[in-house]
């Protein structure tokens, strides 16, 4: 059985379930349950994921210092150009507690209205990334490990002044 971050998001353990999408996709780590049958900071899914039996999760603060997401696919909308709608449904889904859409916004609400009405603090600092930032280039033998990282700092100061 397959799960995919959302489903594991969705189904999390109700300690974690003020922690955001983006939040839980950096310091989630799930094992398979037979490895630590034994250790109480590992804990079940909610009923409902599919790897409940088989599967545990624990989140490690720690590596928010260090782990940074790679979006992969096309790339994240801005809030100056394109649907800004869009840019607002992207960033509650990725910034907002939620397991249920309906956690996201109203049936009889727009995304922009919803976002505004959110008032979102994203989580990132600038001052880290910006140090990420200097550590990965200067320490990189790969120039498209420096695109990456460039590539984030360009979306975060657009996004985030």
């Amino acid at each position: 059985m397959v799960s995919s971050k959302v489903d594991d998001y969705k189904y999390c353990p109700e300690i974690y379930k003020n922690l955001s999408l983006y939040e839980w996709t950096r310091l989630s780590v799930k094992i398979n349950a037979k490895l630590k049958k034994n250790d109480p900071t590992y804990l079940q899914f909610l009923s409902g994921h599919n790897q409940r039996k088989t599967h545990k999760v624990k989140c490690i603060t720690s590596r928010s210092d260090t782990f940074i997401l790679n979006f992969i696919g096309g790339t994240l909308p801005r809030r100056d150009q394109g649907d800004y709608d869009y840019y607002c449904c992207t960033m509650l889904t990725l910034f907002k507690p939620w397991r249920h859409g309906e956690d996201l916004k109203s049936v009889n609400q727009t995304w922009t209205e919803a976002f505004a009405l959110q008032g979102l603090t994203i989580p990132l600092n600038k001052k880290k990334c910006n140090q990420l930032l200097h550590h990965k280039y200067l320490g990189s033998h790969s120039n498209e490990n420096c695109i990456l990282f460039l590539t984030i700092e360009i979306w975060y100061v657009q996004n985030f002044p």
